[in-house]
């Protein structure tokens, strides 16, 4: 029965009864106090059986519902039908979670999650196994309490979690893990636990034997291009083929010698720790000198390639690091520039501030890179192009060599391109890493690559 159809029944029954109660009244000469009785009755009647209602769906687990009369009756039986569905969801509801929560349970990966407090609701057994949760006592509390390591402090607070944290086990150092944070819902974050000892292991023997393999390589190399150096050097009669063939041998091992060294200096950079940032002379990078000696050697190599050098130094600041390193990050950048640059075209180098942090800029003419390329840049012997390393000589790990010396002094490498169109690389030292010379203002100071023309 439709709910207007009830409500008009229920109508038509009050409407009889104060009928039927006025013409009793009419007929004792108590109209209005009949009237009022019976008014009085039915609301008592109708108030006791809410009450009944009430008590009923107050229960904690309510049962089959109270025997009413009248219009209610129908109401309650809309309810009842209402916790049906509500219950059969609730089951459906909690089977759901079950099957998610046995599926984390079955993961080799710890899953945590915080609730917007940051404190832990839930986690599964490879969580507890992994960092030594405990359940339930565990339960509720904020997760810097219990993980305490300086560094994941940080990082949780920091909020920037677009790449991951890898620290030992605070269960066993042997172990070595990677956290990855996510958010979810309102400020809630799911905490993804992986085991990456075997990983780190695999990276640490790559390195050892890249870097054993390499010194084992130099002496035989050197010993090599002695010879051949000497056999072009004395005065003797080669046919053209042999002259040929020597000069061939010369220009591998050289190139070869030339990939040794940048493997060893990568090995280098990634087992020793960063310079630290502080203000010493020993860690002070004067670009002025730097840039002096940098574009001398871009000119001499420019004049073979018949490309021409500019350049662009407000002179403002000084950088805090290895100089070692930072020369070999602006060189590789530099020489890559001149290499890929058409001929009779320019490179162009810049150092600028942007707010409170330095740049270092390059930008050329050159052949220019796909952007489906542009992210895998600095990954070691990544080819583009196989003809362009080719035709350049080029070791294919110079880019790396960059991106592991900006990590290691908290700068970011910021590359753009178009094809036919040229390249912009740019270095942004962090704010700790920059010296700004006091007599200079920064206000005006922004990053103009546009102006170039890309």
């Amino acid at each position: 029965m439709l709910i207007k159809d009830l409500w008009c029944k229920e109508a038509r029954k009050l409407l009889f009864i104060v009928v039927v109660a006025a013409l009793v009244g009419y007929g004792f000469g108590f109209t209005l106090e009949v009237l009022c009785l019976t008014l009085v009755i039915y609301w008592a009647w109708q108030i006791l059986q809410l009450r009944q209602i009430e008590r009923w769906l107050a229960q904690q687990d309510p049962g089959e519902p109270p025997h009413c009369k009248g219009f209610l009756i129908h109401l309650i039986d809309r309810v009842y039908e209402l916790q049906k569905r509500e219950k059969r969801a609730q089951l459906a509801l909690k089977g759901i979670i079950h099957r998610a929560q046995a599926s984390a349970n079955a993961l080799e990966e710890g899953i945590a999650i915080l609730d917007h407090y940051n404190c832990l609701e839930w986690w599964n057994k490879s969580a507890s196994r992994m960092i030594g949760l405990q359940y339930p006592q565990d339960t509720g509390q904020p997760i810097t309490h219990l993980l305490r390591d300086p560094s994941f402090v940080h990082y949780f607070n920091e909020q920037k979690y677009e790449s991951p944290l890898v620290l030992k086990s605070p269960e066993s150092l042997k172990r070595t893990f990677e956290f990855r944070i996510t958010l979810f819902g309102k400020n809630n974050k799911l905490i993804l636990i992986r085991d990456i000892t075997d990983l780190v292991h695999l990276e640490r023997v790559r390195s050892d034997f890249i870097a054993n393999i390499s010194h084992e390589l130099r002496t035989p190399l050197t010993v090599l291009k002695g010879y051949i150096e000497t056999f072009l050097d004395i005065d003797c009669q080669f046919s053209d083929r042999h002259l040929l063939g020597f000069q061939s041998m010369q220009e591998q091992t050289e190139r070869m010698q030339s990939l040794l060294e940048d493997l060893l200096l990568l090995s280098k950079l990634e087992k020793s720790p960063g310079p630290a940032a502080k203000l010493s002379k020993e860690s002070l990078v004067l670009l002025p000198k730097l840039l002096d000696s940098l574009i001398e050697e871009a000119r001499v190599l420019g004049k073979k390639r018949d490309v021409s050098i500019e350049f662009d130094f407000e002179g403002t600041f000084d950088l805090y690091g290895c100089p070692q390193e930072i020369r070999s990050a602006f060189s590789n950048i530099i020489i890559n520039a001149v290499h890929y640059s058409k001929p009779n075209s320019s490179v162009f180098i810049r150092c600028f501030l942007l707010g409170r942090q330095g740049c270092f800029q390059v930008v050329d003419r050159g052949i220019g890179i796909e952007s489906k390329h542009i992210t895998r840049l600095t990954e070691r012997f990544y080819r583009v192009d196989q003809s362009r390393y080719t035709s350049t000589g080029g070791t294919g790990l110079g880019l790396a060599i960059v991106k592991h010396v900006l990590l290691r002094h908290q700068a970011e490498l910021k590359i753009e391109s178009h094809i036919d169109q040229g390249s912009i690389f740019t270095c942004v030292f962090s704010e700790k890493r920059t010296r700004i010379h006091p007599v200079v203002s920064l206000e005006g100071n922004k990053l103009k690559d546009t102006a170039l023309g890309l």
